[in-house]
């Protein structure tokens, strides 16, 4: 969910957000979040609310979202969830929810660790992942559902830049295998030089991310040299 006022700041203003609600039948919670564009800010993204609500007997179970003399200027709402606890009080139902999220999370994070990432980026989901696993309460278990979820976000940027990383490396390959005149011989034996060097950092895995970024610029501009021929 996402209930922001999106304005040109680099600060958090969630909490000058007012006017929007997730409701289930009677209950509700207040929604507020900061501006989803600012992506390279931490606090900067949609968030996950839960609500609890005990049924009727007999009746319907009505959800959703509520505005109302809002100033926010920019409302979502996907991929909600709906769990039922049977006979359980609404904390402990949020307890469960709390911990059902959090095991999808992890499952997620477990996904990312299968790929190629930056090192910092690796050990602060790691560490991410540890923090999450480590938890009891409700609260505990959001925040850090909502700190791994970021981890998670840092880590498949990570995990794109390595792609890019792989596909210059494979077009470096495609250069190598190929003929070309003597007038590029220096050309192509310092692309195979740096290429065989690349492919180790690449397997090591060992970069932050403006090695990687650095390696990716300056493998590109290798192979367009032998290309020019």
């Amino acid at each position: 969910i996402a209930a922001s006022f999106q304005e040109d700041n680099e600060v958090s203003n969630k909490d000058g957000v007012t006017g929007v609600s997730l409701f289930a039948n009677d209950a509700s919670i207040p929604v507020a979040t900061d501006n989803p564009d600012k992506s390279e800010y931490k606090w900067a993204h949609t968030g996950k609310f839960n609500v609890a609500v005990t049924l009727p007997e007999a009746g319907n179970l009505r959800v959703g979202i509520k505005t109302e003399s809002t100033n926010a200027n920019f409302v979502i709402w996907d991929n909600a969830t709906l769990y039922y606890f049977g006979n359980m009080s609404e904390a402990d139902a949020l307890n469960e929810m709390a911990k059902i999220d959090m095991a999808a999370t992890l499952a997620i994070a477990d996904t990312c660790l299968t790929h190629k990432m930056h090192v910092d980026t690796l050990a602060y989901l790691n560490d991410q992942i540890a923090v999450a696993k480590g938890v009891v309460t409700a609260d505990a278990v959001w925040q850090a559902d909502e700190d791994l979820y970021w981890a998670i976000r840092l880590a498949n940027k990570s995990i794109g830049d390595y792609r890019r990383f792989n596909d210059v490396l494979l077009h470096a390959d495609r250069v190598l295998a190929a003929e070309w005149s003597e007038d590029v011989a220096e050309q192509y034996t310092a692309l195979q030089a740096m290429s065989a060097e690349y492919k180790e950092l690449y397997e090591a895995a060992t970069l932050v991310r403006d090695e990687v970024a650095e390696k990716v610029d300056l493998l590109g501009e290798a192979i367009a040299k032998v290309e020019l021929d």
